[in-house]
């Protein structure tokens, strides 16, 4: 995971986990957290999101199935095709690579 998780400032954290950034971005619909926008770096497609802390506290309490990161499946499913749809156009257009992980 420490390819998937960059600090782009001190308020600002990039994302390219495949389950973790729609999370994020789920939880953005709900005002948990800010999503600041993408960006493509070697190959990868990153979500920004602020404030780093709140950022890394969701991504725990995710990992950890806590109550408090439940978000209406509506959502979640909106920000999964979102971000597979973000990785399809990045794949087509500047040839990246697979959410950060290289093809055999």
């Amino acid at each position: 995971m420490p390819n998937e998780i960059k600090t782009t400032s001190n308020e600002v954290i990039a994302i390219s986990n495949k389950w973790h950034s729609p999370f994020l971005l789920a939880a953005s619909f709900h005002n948990l957290i800010e999503f600041k926008g993408s960006f493509i770096q070697d190959g990868q497609l990153h979500y920004e999101f602020s404030p780093r802390q709140r950022a890394l506290e969701l991504i725990r309490d995710f990992r950890l199935k806590a109550d408090s990161t439940r978000l209406p499946a509506k959502d979640l499913m909106e920000a999964i095709d979102a971000f597979w749809s973000e990785i399809g156009e990045t794949k087509r257009s500047k040839g990246a690579k697979y959410y950060g992980e290289t093809r055999q």
